[in-house]
This record gives structure tokens, sequence and C-alpha cells, in this order.
């Protein structure tokens, strides 16, 4: 994904990703919101504590974060 959209443009996906799930008067992703909003992820069908565990998503949360840090890093220079 980094590759195809390139390091800022992964930023941006990232931010819109999480301003579709965060909480919009909190300004964070809580249990509520991302339950909320699970279908967008295709998670409807998970329960609370399924959403809370999830390996997979916590797996692909620190897929996405560690691909953005690393295009940054690589923007500038490091």
């Amino acid at each position: 994904m980094a590759n195809k959209l390139g390091g800022e443009g992964l930023i941006d996906e990232l931010c819109n990703g999480f301003q579709l799930l965060m909480d919009k008067e909190r300004g964070v992703i809580t249990m509520e919101s991302l339950k909320k909003n699970a279908a967008f992820l295709g998670l409807q069908d998970l329960s609370e504590d399924e959403l809370r565990l999830s390996p997979e998503l916590m797996q692909e949360s620190r897929f996405w974060l560690e691909e953005a840090l690393e295009e940054e890093l690589k923007s500038y220079g490091f």
C-alpha cells in the first residue's frame, strides 16, 4: 500500500481512516465509535470483546503504522 500511495498518500489514508473511526466529540477512537463504524472495516459481526482483542485488527494497525513511519522517515532521508 505504501509503495502504491507513497509516504504522503499513506499518511493521508491513515488520517482518513482515523477520521472515519474516531468519536467526533472526543477526537479519539473509542470502543463506541469503533463498534458504530465497524461495518466500514467488515467487522460488523464481531462482539465488543472480539473487537477489543482482535489480533488481526491489531496486526493491521501495527503494520500500517510501521509503513507510515518508514515512509515518513525515508522522505526525510533516514
